[in-house]
């Protein structure tokens, strides 16, 4: 019993430094809802995520696990790479763009990402990204992403990644294939001559 009283006094001191760290690091409005009672909505889509989704033509959906947190019980920030990464392919797999890579060795290649993390993630949890292309140059191209969780209603993350294409073959840079601009026209909705432009 002592021994018993002994471990719950040092997770009770554990969890009011930890309470504490977060009242320090993030905004007092949002620790309430940081630790209230999770409701687990995988494989659901909530109607008030839509709205914060109407601009991306492709969703990915995905659950939180739970080694996708850290030390400090929220989603670690590396870990939102990944989710972008695998709703880019998501994305991506509409195209012909692997097709060509293995057929001509011309493909994509991550040249950098930017990442504004706004809520912390937790498990459990159901999130929705949406990816959207918002500029292309001669070889490369801009994907946008907007997460959103399920469980709190609210954009978690937003960022975007610079794709540019290569020649895996020969080596360099490459143009970006016809046949895939052609598929971006068809998701995003845009004429071939009004293909937003992105500065080199």
């Amino acid at each position: 019993m002592h021994m018993r009283s002994h471990h719950a006094k040092f997770r009770q001191e554990k969890q009011l430094k930890f309470l504490s760290f977060l009242s320090f690091s993030l905004p007092s409005l949002l620790i309430p809802t940081f630790f209230s009672e999770a409701t687990h909505l995988s494989g659901k889509t909530n109607i008030m995520t839509e709205s914060f989704l109407e601009a991306f033509p492709v969703i990915y959906e995905t659950d939180v696990a739970w080694g996708d947190m850290d030390a400090f019980q929220h989603v670690n920030n590396t870990v939102y790479l990944r989710y972008f990464e695998s709703a880019r392919i998501h994305y991506f797999e509409r195209t012909p763009m692997f097709e060509i890579m293995q057929a001509e060795g011309v493909g994509p290649i991550a040249h950098s990402h930017r990442i504004r993390y706004r809520f912390p993630l937790t498990y459990p949890d159901h999130i929705r990204i949406g990816v959207r292309v918002t500029g292309v140059a001669e070889d490369r191209l801009i994907a946008a992403y907007r997460l959103v969780s399920a469980r709190h209603n609210i954009i978690a993350a937003e960022g975007d990644t610079t794709i540019v294409f290569v020649n895996y073959q020969a080596g360099g840079k490459a143009p970006i294939p016809e046949p895939v601009l052609q598929a971006f026209d068809h998701i995003e909705g845009w004429a071939p001559e009004r293909r937003p432009k992105i500065d080199r």
